[in-house]
C-alpha cells in the first residue's frame, strides 16, 4: 500500500516540480532536423525515412540494408517504392511524360558493409512515357517497361549502375544515350531493345551476353559503342549485338590473357560499320556487315585498330562485309586453327 501511495504521489507532482533526474526519463521522443526539414529519427529494414517536399517535386529518402538512397522525380509524376526481397525493390512511376526525370542515388552507405547497388526487381513506368532515367545507384535486374508493352516515346537519357542477368529495357522510340557504370550482364531473360536509333552506348565495365539471352537490338542506327572492359558473346551460333542500319566508332578497351577484347561474339549489323578500335583483338567471333566494313573513324583520320592479345589480333574469328572492307590496321597476326581444330 505504502509503495502504491507513492506511485500515485509522482503522478500528482508537477513535471516542473520533479527532480531533473525523473524529467530526463521521461522526456517525450523528439524529432531531429535535416535542413530545416523534419525526418523521423528511427528506421529498420526497407522503409521511407520521410518524404521530402522540394522546388522540384518530392524527394523519397528510403533506409535499406545496403544504406540510405534518394529517390526522386522532377517534372510531372510521383513514384513508389515497394520492398521486393533479398534487399531488392519495385519501383512504380506514375503521371511521366517526357519532360520527367527519375533519379536515384546513395545519400550514406551502411557502415561496415561492401558498398554496393540498390537493387530494382521491376521498374514499372506506367504512362509509358519518360524524359531521363538517372540512377547510377542502383542496378537494373528486371523488367524496365508495362508488362508487355515497350515504352512509347524517345528517351532522352538511360542510366544505371549495372544491368543483372534479368534485366529487360524496351523502348519503341529513339534512345539518346545509355550507359551502365559497371557490367552489363544479361542472362536468359536479359535483353535491351531500341526499336529507333541508339546516339550512343558506354559500358565502363564488361559486356557480357549469357546463352539463351536476347542480346542488345537497335533497329535503326548505333553511333557509338564504348566498352571499356571486354565484350563477351553467347558463341556465333546466336546473335550478340544486332543494329538494323549502321554502327559508328565501334570500341573495345580491354582483355584479358588469351582471350582477346571481343570474344565468342556475333555481331550483325544491316549496312555498315565505320570506325573500329579494339585494342586487344577479336577471338571466336563472327562480324558482319550488310555492306561495307571501314576501319576510319567516322571524323575521317586514317586507320582502324585491331591490336593484338599476346601475339593475336584475329584468332578463329570470321570478318564479312556485303560489299568492302577499308582501312583496317591489324596490330598482331592473323590465326586460324580450323584446320586441325573445325568449329562446328
Amino acid at each position: 500500500m505504502i509503495g502504491d501511495a507513492r506511485r500515485r504521489s509522482w503522478r500528482l507532482i508537477p513535471a516542473a516540480s520533479r527532480s531533473a533526474r525523473v524529467r530526463r526519463t521521461s522526456t517525450a521522443p523528439a524529432v531531429e532536423s535535416l535542413e530545416g526539414r523534419q525526418l523521423l529519427s528511427t528506421s529498420t529494414g526497407f522503409s521511407y525515412v520521410h518524404n521530402i517536399h522540394t522546388s522540384t517535386g518530392i524527394n523519397h529518402i528510403i533506409q535499406t540494408p545496403i544504406g540510405i538512397f534518394s529517390l526522386q522525380v522532377t517534372g510531372p509524376g510521383v513514384l513508389e517504392a515497394r520492398p521486393a526481397g533479398h534487399g531488392a525493390i519495385n519501383l512504380n512511376v506514375l503521371g511521366t511524360t517526357t519532360n520527367s526525370s527519375l533519379s536515384i542515388t546513395q545519400v550514406q552507405p551502411r557502415f561496415h558493409v561492401v558498398n554496393s547497388l540498390l537493387m530494382i526487381q521491376n521498374l514499372t513506368i506506367k504512362s509509358g512515357q519518360i524524359g531521363n532515367i538517372q540512377a547510377s545507384a542502383a542496378e537494373l535486374d528486371g523488367p524496365m517497361t508495362l508488362p508487355m508493352t515497350p515504352l512509347t516515346t524517345p528517351i532522352n537519357t538511360l542510366q544505371f549502375g549495372a544491368l543483372g542477368p534479368n534485366a529487360q529495357i524496351n523502348v519503341n522510340g529513339n534512345l539518346g544515350s545509355m550507359s551502365v557504370q559497371n557490367d552489363v550482364t544479361l542472362g536468359p531473360s536479359g535483353h535491351v531493345v531500341i526499336g529507333g536509333n541508339l546516339n550512343s552506348l558506354t559500358v565502363a565495365g564488361n559486356l557480357l551476353v549469357n546463352p539463351g539471352s536476347g542480346g542488345i537490338v537497335v533497329g535503326g542506327n548505333l553511333n557509338g559503342l564504348t566498352v571499356n572492359g571486354f565484350f563477351q558473346g553467347q558463341g556465333t551460333s546466336a546473335i550478340d549485338l544486332s543494329v538494323g542500319l549502321d554502327l559508328t566508332n565501334f570500341t573495345v578497351l580491354s582483355g584479358s590473357s588469351n582471350l582477346g577484347a571481343v570474344r565468342s561474339a556475333n555481331i550483325a549489323v544491316g549496312k555498315d560499320i565505320v570506325g573500329l578500335d579494339i585494342q586487344h583483338g577479336i577471338f571466336n567471333s563472327l562480324i558482319t556487315a550488310g555492306v561495307l566494313i571501314d576501319g576510319s573513324p567516322q571524323n575521317s583520320s586514317s586507320g582502324g585498330n585491331i591490336g593484338p592479345d599476346g601475339f593475336n589480333a584475329i584468332f578463329d574469328s570470321e570478318i564479312l562485309a556485303g560489299a568492302q572492307i577499308n582501312n583496317l590496321t591489324i596490330n598482331g597476326s592473323v590465326t586460324s586453327d580450323y584446320v586441325t581444330n573445325p568449329k562446328p
